[in-house]
């Protein structure tokens, strides 16, 4: 019966050649500065492509989708207020010395 896992030197030279090849300046993705490159991966959208996606209405916001930007905001506001109070019952503000005494 022969052992499924690789010895140890069959996966040295396979974690050699992955690093080799993956500090190889040749396969580097070019960046992103040709004004035709429109997405995050590099890929570019043909003329025609790009015009028919010009050309597609703007979408309205669903219901649900609204109930749930409108509920994420109050429940943000809500917990800023939660922390503003927690922080200052914990931490209270120090009060300036008094001249009066004097």
């Amino acid at each position: 019966m022969t052992d499924p896992t690789p010895s140890s030197k069959q996966a040295g030279d396979l974690f050699a050649e992955t690093s080799a090849t993956s500090h190889n300046p040749a396969r580097q993705p070019t960046p992103a500065t040709s004004p035709d490159s429109h997405t995050a991966n590099n890929t570019r959208l043909s003329p025609a492509l790009m015009q028919e996606v010009g050309r597609t209405p703007p979408e309205p916001l669903l219901k649900a989708e609204k109930i749930l930007i409108i509920a994420s905001l109050v429940l943000g506001i809500i917990l800023l207020a939660v922390l503003y109070l927690v922080s200052a019952t914990i931490f209270p503000p120090p009060h300036p010395p008094s001249s009066l005494g004097r």
